[in-house]
């Protein structure tokens, strides 16, 4: 993989519609970068990769460093060389910051990598339950929410240009970890306080998908897909 380019595996629209099944590696997906999101077996719980190393943020609150052969069903990675680089010293909600890695994005047509460390004034996420077969809709499960104020740590994730909506979240698509890895998952919102923002600008997406039965001979129903996927994320 080049330098300004995102591998995915699995799509988010087929993890909404059912496709919850971990098929792919954790080992094996770390040889595509080392810096991703995503969610693991029976969309149990939240995936941070940082520094090539991947943890699982629980529903229960945990943060729990994953094995090599532990699977997913979904994630995006890279590896993270940032194109652009500014720092925030104020307190500034997330759409506000949202609004700023824009303008220093390359272009919104294209996939960007987005990486935020430092102190947030408040971190609000929410992490997946496993899930066990037949599944639910994934815009159907009840994901518990947690808060953290004056807290150190990495928001990890990427822009999706409005195109690929299905294929990933269009828009942004985040997970977060704290320093002492004890507090994680899909960010919601949240508050700056004092934090650097590195920008990396992707003109190539690597798209694989599985290749097991469990996803090769499912029927997968799509017709309202957008909409949950802008419910869910």
């Amino acid at each position: 993989m080049g330098k300004h380019s995102l591998y995915q595996y699995g799509t988010i629209g087929s993890l909404m519609a059912g496709a919850m099944d971990g098929t792919g590696t954790i080992q094996e997906f770390l040889t595509h970068g080392d810096f991703g999101i995503g969610t693991m077996d029976g969309v149990d719980g939240e995936l941070i990769v940082l520094d090539q190393e991947a943890y699982k943020a629980s529903a229960t609150g945990e943060v729990i460093k994953l094995g090599p052969l532990e699977k997913l069903p979904y994630g995006a990675i890279a590896f993270f060389n940032p194109d652009h680089t500014f720092t925030l010293k104020e307190t500034l909600a997330n759409e506000v910051v949202e609004t700023k890695v824009i303008e220093a994005m390359k272009s919104k047509n294209l996939f960007a990598g987005v990486k935020i460390s430092g102190v947030f004034d408040t971190m609000h996420v929410r992490a997946m339950p496993k899930q066990t077969p037949p599944y639910i809709r994934f815009s159907e499960v009840e994901q518990p929410e947690f808060t953290a104020h004056n807290i150190k740590g990495t928001l990890v994730g990427f822009y999706s240009p409005v195109l690929f909506h299905g294929t990933s979240v269009a828009g942004f698509h985040v997970h977060f970890i704290s320093d002492d890895r004890t507090f994680g998952g899909h960010v919601l919102d949240y508050h700056v306080e004092d934090v650097k923002v590195e920008v990396q600008d992707y003109s190539e997406l690597i798209q694989d998908f599985p290749k097991e039965d469990v996803f090769l001979e499912a029927e997968f129903d799509y017709s309202n897909i957008a909409e949950e996927i802008s419910i869910s994320e």
